[in-house]
């Protein structure tokens, strides 16, 4: 009978141990899935990186200016489609594309655009002009001003670094312009528009270029809420 009750006793301390270890297995994939789906706060992962560019890291940071263009952008015409409920127009679909989906990608499109463009400028040595560089003060001066503090605090990057975004941008743009009159005597279309980030011209310059997502960085963006709360 003590035997009995041994082996009774056993098979309780067994079942106890199983269902211990059961549960701590729950609870350790509850937090890791959890924590992998947890979004991350932007002005808090600044150093991480987004997307690289033929083998040169461009992190949330060289990024933030393009993810508060474009929240700004589509959150203004949010309010002219309706001064009610702004939320609905980011969620609704736009010529088969989510709004707030096709928003993200643009701001990886546009950095990606931008900074091959701005690394061939350099190559071939262009600068801005004196007319240029002061324009181009003035837009960032504008910019910096349209963002509200809290604004300011969510991204959390310096004015500095919105100006040297807005710096290589500038200097893209002006390659584009290069480009388009370079290529303006040939009978295909050479439009600006064409070297455009959705450009013929540009898809077939991107074809000698490579680029990578950092997808367990960008996916947990939630873009849309980072300067803008929706």
């Amino acid at each position: 009978r003590d035997r009995s009750v041994s082996r009774g006793l056993g098979d309780v301390y067994k079942r106890q141990l199983t269902g211990s270890v059961l549960a701590l297995i729950i609870v350790f994939f509850m937090v890791f899935y959890t924590d992998s789906h947890k979004m991350l706060v932007y002005g808090e992962n600044l150093d991480e990186t987004a997307v690289t560019v033929d083998g040169e890291a461009l992190s949330l940071e060289d990024i933030a200016f393009y993810v508060a263009y474009e929240e700004t952008m589509i959150e203004k015409q949010a309010e002219i489609y309706s001064l009610s409920d702004a939320d609905a127009y980011w969620k609704q679909y736009v010529g088969g594309e989510n709004v707030k989906e096709a928003g993200k990608q643009a701001v990886l499109d546009m950095a990606v655009h931008d900074e091959i463009f701005y690394c061939m400028a350099k190559e071939e040595g262009l600068e801005l002009s004196p007319e240029e560089n002061a324009a181009l003060v003035s837009k960032e001066g504008d910019f910096w001003a349209d963002l509200t503090e809290e604004q300011k605090e969510r991204l959390g990057v310096t004015e500095q670094k919105i100006s040297d975004t807005m710096f290589r941008l500038a200097l893209a743009e002006k390659y584009q312009t290069v480009l388009t009159e370079r290529n303006s005597f040939d009978e295909e279309d050479h439009t600006y528009e064409s070297y455009g980030v959705s450009g013929s011209n540009y898809k077939k310059i991107l074809e000698d270029h490579t680029y990578s997502v950092n997808e367990k960085v960008w996916d947990k963006i939630d873009f849309g809420n980072v300067i803008v709360e929706r």
